[in-house]
Formats: structure tokens, C-alpha cells, sequence
């Protein structure tokens, strides 16, 4: 019986916790350079934040739907909150190279990325 209330109450405990989508598991989010991925919510977000937008971008499809576009290769940060302010999300964004034929040639800020199928032709990444 004891064992019976015990359990009772840890359910009852995790019914008041919030859910939480896979985007909030606490995993670095990777993304490749010049894709984007979509992260879904478990709460409406108020408010969104790159540490580096040269690095990756995000656009906000709805209070719940998130992408997050990889820029240049490197890592950075996000972070959502809600009305209240309260962390959604805060996770490390690795951006890697994409696993197409391309070279990345990075000088400072400048990032030129050639697309090499079947010639190496420069892509305008719009910088």
C-alpha cells in the first residue's frame, strides 16, 4: 500500500510537469550550411534569439514552429522564452558543412561556398 501511494504521488508530480518536445532534450541542434530545420514547440514562444545570426538564423512560422537555417559552419547558441520570460529552449547550434559536394572558403566574416557538381561554381549566399 505504501509502495501504491508513493507511485500515485510521482504520477501525480509528472502530470503538473509540461511536455517536452524533442527540441528541448538538452542535444546540441545541428544543422548543415545553406539548410533549414524545423523545430516544434511544447509551448508558444514569445521570443527568440541566435548568439551569432552569421552563423545560423532562425524564422518563427507560428508561436509553436520554429526553423533554424545553417549560415556558415561554426556554433552558436538559441534561446526561446515565453510570454513570461521563462526558458523554452536554450541549446547549442552546430552548423557543419553540407554533405554535398561543396567547398566552403571562409576569410573573416566572408564566406564563399562552391557548389561543385559536376564544376565548382560559387553560390550567392547572399552576403
Amino acid at each position: 500500500m505504501r509502495n501504491m501511494l508513493f507511485l500515485t504521488a510521482i504520477l501525480g508530480a509528472l502530470a503538473c510537469v509540461p511536455a517536452v518536445s524533442a527540441a528541448t532534450t538538452g542535444q546540441d541542434l545541428i544543422v548543415a550550411v545553406n539548410e533549414a530545420r524545423a523545430l516544434p514547440l511544447s509551448q508558444a514562444a514569445a521570443g527568440v534569439a541566435v548568439g551569432n545570426p552569421l552563423v545560423a538564423a532562425v524564422t518563427v512560422q507560428s508561436d509553436r514552429l520554429i526553423f533554424l537555417t545553417g549560415k556558415a559552419i561554426g556554433a552558436t547558441n538559441i534561446v526561446v522564452v515565453d510570454g513570461a520570460g521563462r526558458t523554452i529552449l536554450e541549446r547549442t547550434v552546430m552548423v557543419t558543412p553540407n554533405d554535398t559536394s561543396s567547398l566552403t572558403l571562409q576569410r573573416g566574416s566572408v564566406t564563399i561556398v562552391h557548389e561543385c557538381t559536376p564544376v565548382c561554381a560559387a553560390i550567392d549566399t547572399g552576403k
